[in-house]
């Protein structure tokens, strides 16, 4: 791709921000950092970036790979999202939390002016062009972590290939989730030599946090059914599953977790007309409710699902009854929990298939088969053992750090 092309790109894209920036101004908070203005901060600088709270949690275990791999620059992170900005706020040993820049050429040249990056660290696919070809334009190194290449995302850069390539190219390293993602980068042009080893960041991310995930403030200990991460229309369908369930196994509650924390006055609504006794989490934290008489707590906060699915019998994760592509199905499998999902989990199918064919993961296609296949699984006591389906798939934020270190070695660390 030609210099000509890239500057058609460039404009095009800028003039967008351009024209979007006053709506942009009003939709979201650190407006001057999305403009550009950041803090300068000292020695070398190593700047990783997740779009919202999936990736800014997968660059976790990245963070503490290299502070323990011996890395004493500074460390930036940044996110798109508030509540990816909230969530990066807590990850420990980041210097700088800061707001990704409008992808035009003002504010992106603003933003290297002051942040100045030795290395860019991308989680999953987050392809913003002119970042890309201003960063690599000054000499910044970049790393792409845990690439991802779902179906959706596959037939775009297939049909944009001349654009694809070129960005990709600009990477020094690019590190696969799984197989079909390293097969897919391959066909869309990234060298053999460029592609890391197959691994999964946010594998480490969930061990990671299980090992430091705190549930003693939790009053409730009996049977629970979580139900993460749920779109609009999958609410019901888990409320039929639920109702089916609770009629075979009497105590059993319901934690309903929205994927947008907004949506919980929907949820409760609907509770409501199912005939549900439903509170808010953040009116019952502890879930002492559910040792009486509620039936159902919705969860209005970011932040808490993990935790839940410690406490869990069972699991469904959502966005996956409907087109959306699924949730992470290894956060409640970390836990020893079985896990529930619908036929949408193209997001996540590696992981899926393994899970299926280890007994681990159960596919449903609606709210009564949901309910019939949570009968099972309570009324055998089923358990899983995830060692197996986590084997092969864990270490990758050690290799993506030693690839940062490695790219760092030509100066001081």
């Amino acid at each position: 791709m030609g210099p000509i092309s890239r500057w058609a790109v460039s404009s095009l894209v800028s003039s967008a921000f351009g024209l979007l920036s006053r709506r942009l101004a009003g939709r979201y908070s650190r407006v001057e950092e999305r403009r550009g203005r950041v803090p300068r901060l000292g020695g070398p600088v190593v700047w990783l970036h997740g779009v919202s709270v999936g990736e800014v949690q997968a660059a976790s275990p990245v963070v503490s790979a290299l502070r323990h791999m011996g890395f004493a620059g500074s460390l930036a992170l940044s996110s798109i999202t508030e509540t990816g900005l909230r969530v990066a706020s807590s990850v420990p040993g980041v210097d700088l939390v800061v707001a990704y820049p409008w992808d035009r050429v003002g504010f992106v040249r603003r933003f290297l002016d002051g942040l100045d990056p030795r290395v860019y660290v991308v989680m999953e696919t987050e392809l913003w062009p002119v970042m890309i070809w201003e960063a690599r334009r000054r000499g910044v190194r970049l790393v792409l972590a845990n690439g991802r290449v779902s179906d959706r995302s596959y037939r775009r850069m297939r049909a944009l290939g001349w654009l694809y390539r070129d960005l990709l190219g600009c990477f020094d390293s690019v590190f696969p989730r799984t197989g079909l993602d390293r097969e897919r980068f391959l066909e869309l042009g990234v060298p053999e030599g460029v592609l890391g080893p197959v691994g999964d960041v946010k594998v480490d991310a969930v061990l990671s946090r299980r090992g430091t995930e705190d549930l003693s403030g939790y009053a409730f200990r009996g049977d629970l059914f979580v139900a993460g991460s749920t779109h609009p229309g999958e609410d019901r369908e888990v409320l039929v599953a639920y109702r089916m369930a609770r009629g075979v196994v009497g105590g059993l509650k319901l934690a309903l977790v929205p994927r947008h924390p907004e949506r919980a006055s929907e949820c409760l609504e609907l509770c409501s007309r199912e005939g549900l006794r439903a509170v808010r989490f953040s009116g019952d934290p502890g879930l002492a409710g559910l040792a009486g008489g509620v039936d159902v707590v919705v969860v209005d906060r970011v932040g808490v699902l993990f935790g839940l699915y410690g406490l869990a019998r069972v699991a469904f994760v959502g966005g996956s009854l409907v087109p959306k592509g699924g949730q992470n199905p290894l956060e409640p499998a970390c836990w020893s929990v079985p896990v529930l999902f619908g036929p949408h989990m193209e997001d996540f199918a590696e992981v899926r298939d393994r899970m299926v064919r280890g007994g681990c993961g159960f596919p449903v296609a609606s709210g009564e088969d949901m309910g019939a296949k949570l009968i099972q699984i309570l009324t055998s006591g089923c358990k899983i053992d995830p060692c197996g389906l986590l084997d092969g798939l864990s270490g990758a934020s050690r290799r993506v750090a030693d690839r940062v270190l490695s790219l760092l070695d030509e100066g001081c660390r």
